[in-house]
């Protein structure tokens, strides 16, 4: 990727000069990574909140609802997302 970064592109073409593919291409395959790290990321962020949460003396119900009703939306996602990547 750090190859594309900075490449001198021909006169009047929208592609470098070593490329054949157009600058605006996208590598799904990085780009679908990135999200399910992503994913991963915020889902271990939420662990940590509602066990900080659970750790108080007098924990927000509501808010543990509402961090649990995320952190489960975004396993479901991640889910969803390994059994499509399963099939393909």
């Amino acid at each position: 990727m750090s190859d594309r970064i900075g490449s001198v592109l021909d006169a009047g073409s929208d592609m470098p000069a070593h490329h054949s593919t157009p600058i605006h291409h996208i590598d799904w395959i990085e780009a679908m990574n990135a999200f399910t790290y992503r994913l991963t990321v915020m889902h271990r962020k939420l662990d940590d909140e509602i066990r900080r949460e659970l750790k108080r003396r007098f924990p927000d119900t509501m808010r543990l609802l509402r961090l649990k009703k995320l952190r489960l939306a975004i396993k479901d996602r991640l889910h969803s997302r390994q059994l499509r990547a399963g099939r393909a």
